[in-house]
């Protein structure tokens, strides 16, 4: 009797684990499937890292192939540009700040250089231009004064006065004013010679700066050493 019952009950639970079986082996399949998908995925992906690794190699070999070329390029640009000669000169300086109660013929020191071939050519702690060859030169200077003011200046060559400029706004009522004078020499100047702008006689010894007082010069052609007289 007990016998038929545990058989009754291994047929139930043979019926009732069938399915169940079933549905394991199925999800075991799915399973399976799902693993062998993330096999993949993950294979793909370390490819692709892979692949990134070497396209960044790539890339910083580049930009370092990239980066000495530049730096080769500066490098050439550096040898191949030109230097100035000795017969290319040309300056040209301001006064940055402005001066005041300057004696008669006292050299105006342009403190602010904006060009100049040379170190050499300009000098901006005395003023003066000195000749590095003998020939004709170009000079200009403008001095510039504030309102109800005058000044006198002077080019001078080797200490000798060659030519003047004279700004005056003594007369005009308007304090919003300045006044400007402008003066443009053409000079033969000896190898060494020194020429520099000075106060003139008259004024009261101030000029305006903010680079508005200027002084410049240049080379228009060489002579030969032996032959300049400097006159």
């Amino acid at each position: 009797m007990k016998t038929c019952l545990y058989l009754a009950v291994l047929f139930s639970l043979a019926g009732f684990l069938k399915p169940v079986k079933g549905e394991l082996k199925k999800s075991l399949v799915t399973l399976k499937q799902d693993v062998q998908k993330l096999r993949e995925r993950v294979t793909d992906l370390a490819s692709r890292l892979k692949n990134a690794e070497t396209t960044k190699l790539d890339l910083a070999e580049r930009l370092s192939k990239a980066m000495k070329t530049i730096e080769n390029l500066k490098s050439e640009r550096t040898v191949k540009k030109r230097a100035f000669t000795s017969s290319q000169v040309a300056f040209y300086a301001a006064l940055r700040h402005s001066v005041h109660a300057m004696d008669p013929h006292h050299a105006v020191v342009f403190d602010d250089v904006f060009t100049s071939t040379s170190p050499d050519v300009y000098n901006d702690v005395n003023g003066m231009f000195t000749a590095p060859v003998s020939g004709l030169y170009c000079f200009s200077w403008t001095n510039n004064v504030d309102a109800t003011d005058y000044q006198s200046t002077e080019l001078v060559l080797e200490g000798k006065p060659m030519a003047w400029a004279y700004a005056d706004t003594k007369g005009d009522q308007n304090e919003d004013d300045y006044g400007s004078s402008s003066q443009t020499i053409l000079l033969k100047v000896d190898k060494g010679q020194h020429v520099w702008i000075r106060t003139g006689a008259q004024g009261k010894g101030t000029l305006h700066g903010e680079d508005y007082t200027s002084f410049s010069g240049f080379l228009v052609y060489q002579t030969d050493d032996s032959t300049s007289t400097g006159d």
